[in-house]
């Protein structure tokens, strides 16, 4: 059982904490289970025993004085599963979904009384406010990244709670949004005489027939991203091998692909 020493001119006692049942907290002076009345006296040496007493008396977790309390873990907690929410590469206009876990790691519920999120394109799902969770129980916050201009995004998520240990919590938000990307592949051609120096790569609008060049500088792979198509677009791509003078060869056949 934990002990709080207390001293006084007379003599040095240790007290159990369980002792301590109704105390009257009035002018230095504590109550004992006999009723009988100790007043204490203390010495300059331990003058801060008693203010951290007085502390845990008047607390504004504890109403009246019907026990001393030393850990305060009976007030509401909370722990958040990610100080930071990454969305990574979202395709324009599209919807990128993250979570976050809340839990409740006080003895007493947490409640969620508010929720904020800033920075162009993040939202968070409907939430019912307040949200109350259970002490050892969680909650799921889903978050949302849409997108509407190219480049890097930033934001954040603050939480306002109950919480004895921090009353809000802000998580950092990001990401990135991308065009379309049209991931192509292929065969490589059987073996040859003629050595093969690489791939070009051409996208025409649909059934236009007029081809234009996507690689400047020739690909070795047999794969290509486009990355500059273009939504509610359909194109048709095609790809021809080059060998080591420069020469093309025929194109292959045709793909249709259909950007939404």
């Amino acid at each position: 059982m934990s002990k709080l020493l207390v001293r006084t001119l007379q003599s040095e006692q240790p007290i159990a904490l369980s002792e301590f049942q109704n105390e009257d907290c009035t002018h230095n002076t504590w109550r004992h289970e006999s009723r009988r009345t100790r007043t204490n006296r203390f010495i300059p040496g331990h003058i801060g025993i008693f203010l951290s007493a007085l502390a845990f008396c008047f607390s504004p977790f504890f109403s009246g004085c019907g026990g001393l309390v030393v850990n305060s873990s009976s007030a509401a907690g909370l722990s958040v599963s990610a100080t930071s929410v990454p969305f990574g590469s979202v395709v324009l206009n599209k919807t990128a979904t993250q979570s976050v876990t809340l839990t409740s790691t006080g003895k007493d519920p947490v409640i969620v009384t508010a929720v904020n999120v800033t920075g162009t394109g993040f939202t968070i799902a409907n939430t019912a406010l307040p949200l109350t969770i259970a002490a050892g129980q969680t909650a799921t916050l889903n978050l949302q990244f849409v997108p509407n201009k190219l480049g890097a995004a930033s934001g954040n998520l603050t939480i306002t709670t109950n919480s004895s240990a921090a009353r809000s919590a802000t998580i950092s938000l990001s990401g990135t949004g991308v065009s379309h990307e049209v991931d192509l592949s292929w065969n490589p051609p059987d073996s040859s005489n003629d050595p093969l120096a690489g791939y070009r790569i051409y996208r025409a609008a649909a059934n236009s027939g007029s081809f234009s060049l996507l690689n400047s500088t020739l690909s070795t792979e047999a794969s290509y991203v486009d990355t500059t198509a273009q939504s509610a677009t359909t194109y048709d791509y095609v790809v021809k091998t080059v060998d080591a003078a420069g020469i093309e060869s025929p194109p292959s056949n045709t793909t249709t692909v259909t950007i939404p």
